[in-house]
């Protein structure tokens, strides 16, 4: 008789935490820009914005300006913004008319996963289309294997968090 109503408490309590559980929406996807995406501004931006969906990790998450050779025109070190947790930005050198795509990288601070997308702004009378999407896929493509892996400690300590959670749950079953 004992042995059921074990079974019963334990059967109750993980329908209770089964119930309970909030499901996983994350991913800190880009949900507006500004400048927005895919828009011509007359007059070059000082800084590049970005909100995302949910906030995001600082130390692993950035904001990059290309212009269409590929080469750098942000001033480096983007940062989460102060007052919004779910913003990164990044401070531009001046832009002259042109193409720019900024590629983004962002890992969720909710449950560490790692995002990563672009878009292009146009600064002037400059069509969208000047570079070829194949020219703009490389330079992403490039801007996003060049972004440096987390740090030993970090992946160690997740690797613990993971143990520890696999003893934990087969301790109780």
């Amino acid at each position: 008789m004992k042995k059921i109503k074990f079974v019963f408490l334990w059967a109750f309590l993980g329908l209770i935490l089964f119930v309970s559980a909030q499901p996983a929406l994350a991913h800190a996807n880009l949900i507006r820009s500004d400048p927005p995406a895919n828009s011509a501004v007359k007059t070059p931006p000082k800084v590049v914005r970005a909100w995302f969906s949910e906030a995001v990790e600082p130390s692993f998450s950035s904001l990059t300006v290309l212009d269409q050779s590929g080469a750098r025109v942000d001033k480096g070190g983007s940062q989460r913004m102060s007052d919004d947790p779910t913003g990164l930005q990044v401070s531009l050198n001046d832009l002259p008319e042109g193409l720019y795509t900024v590629v983004w990288q962002t890992e969720s601070a909710v449950d560490g996963h790692v995002v990563n997308g672009s878009f292009a702004f146009t600064v002037g009378d400059t069509p969208l289309t000047q570079a070829s999407p194949r020219e703009l896929m490389s330079q992403v493509d490039a801007t996003l294997n060049a972004n440096a892996l987390p740090p030993l400690s970090q992946v160690i300590v997740r690797w613990l968090n993971i143990i520890a959670l696999t003893l934990l749950v087969g301790a109780l079953a």
